[in-house]
């Protein structure tokens, strides 16, 4: 399924984004309408984003990201969203709660945690911010009298330490040939502690591969949600959203590689 490369981990196949939004199930949980969770937030209050560089969910990504891709297909409290707010909680609001109409969940880390997100290095993020989520969704799914649904979060978080905090996957479904069989683009998307990026890798006819960079070194943009088609125009590699706005172009028909892309400067 997958090889050991120099960036970490290449998976051999990703033909499912890491999650859809608000793709709602049929049937009830406990009397609740349940939905599949496919999106989990890191947010905190504006005070605290102005006294760092990075914000919570820039600072999370990678492992949100990872966390996501590895869950399994699951209902944890009838929500398609969970929010994890760091930020103090104040007396009226319960640590937990949720919105049955919009299908979305908040809870408040307690004081403990919040004291250590103030001072959470570069080296310990990764692990802290993976405990955090597990713990959360532990507890909630705990709440709700879910608990068949715990292994699953416990697994998932388990492959992301497996993996230390770091993959390249290989996007099937946004690598093809082109119609002349001159060229075949394979694309791949890097996610690691500072982030995600993205390139292609352009094999001629005589198996010559050149790597085409198609985003900054560092974006905080989950690239697999955005990009979803491909296509060869003549001698160009296109590729674009859901909407067929073109979103990155390489173009090789004079020989030599020129690449457009709203994510490259």
């Amino acid at each position: 399924m997958y090889g050991k490369s120099q960036w970490g981990i290449v998976l051999e196949s990703l033909t499912e984004p890491f999650y859809l939004l608000f793709l709602l199930a049929d049937f009830k949980y406990g009397g609740i309408q349940m939905a599949y969770f496919n999106m989990i937030e890191l947010r905190e209050d504006e005070q605290r984003k102005d006294d760092k560089d990075y914000s919570i969910s820039f600072q999370a990504h990678n492992i949100i990201q990872m966390f996501m891709f590895f869950l399994p297909k699951v209902q944890i409290d009838g929500s398609s969203k969970i929010s994890i707010l760091f930020e103090k909680k104040t007396e009226d609001k319960p640590q937990y709660f949720r919105s049955d109409y919009f299908h979305i969940s908040t809870y408040y880390v307690d004081e403990s945690t919040l004291n250590i997100a103030n001072k959470i290095s570069l080296e310990e993020k990764n692990e802290f911010f993976l405990s955090v989520i597990e713990n959360v969704l532990s507890d909630i799914a705990s709440k709700v009298g879910n608990n068949e649904v715990v292994d699953a979060i416990h697994g998932a978080a388990d492959r992301v330490r497996e993996h230390n905090y770091e993959m390249i996957l290989k996007m099937e479904k946004l690598s093809k040939g082109s119609k002349d069989r001159r060229y075949k683009a394979i694309t791949y998307i890097k996610i690691n502690s500072l982030g995600e990026c993205a390139y292609v890798e352009i094999i001629d006819d005589k198996k010559q591969v050149q790597k085409v960079d198609i985003t900054e070194p560092i974006t905080f943009v989950s690239l697999n949600q955005i990009i979803k088609k491909c296509e060869w125009r003549d001698h160009s590699f296109v590729m674009m959203n859901n909407l067929g706005k073109e979103l990155v172009s390489i173009d090789l028909s004079d020989g030599n590689i020129k690449v457009k892309s709203v994510y490259k400067r």
